[in-house]
Formats: C-alpha cells, structure tokens, sequence
C-alpha cells in the first residue's frame, strides 16, 4: 500500500527481478467493472473487493501448493 505514482511496481518489479522471484501487481486481479471504477475514482466497497482478494488467495494459495515463491 502507498501514495499512487510513488513507485511501489518499479521497486516491486526490480526486486523480483534480482531474488528472481515472480511479480504480481495485485490491481492486474481487479475485475473490469472494478477497473472503471477505480480509473473514475469510486471507491470500492467490499463487496466489490470480495472476488478480488478471492482470486488473489487463490493465487497465494496455488503458489503455495507449488512451494513457489512470489
């Protein structure tokens, strides 16, 4: 979590790049639906965050069983 724009991808993305770890940019999660909103600057109610952190426990989970890192 942190401010829009600060960098937290570049810095994320280059630090799995040298561990050589793969990168998960948790927004690439968001339905399309979820997108728009979040492009129009509407907030997301939980609801609409629901099926969002269900796919990224899957992803977590999966990752897991694999005994991948991430």
């Amino acid at each position: 979590m942190g401010v829009p724009g600060s960098g937290k991808i570049t810095v994320g993305m280059q630090l799995s790049a040298v561990i050589d770890w793969s990168f998960y940019d948790a927004d690439d999660f968001h339905s399309p639906v979820n997108v728009r909103k979040k492009t129009s600057g509407v907030p997301l109610p939980n609801d609409d965050r629901a099926p969002w952190l269900d796919e990224l426990r899957a992803l977590i989970s999966k990752r897991g069983e694999r005994g991948e890192n991430g």
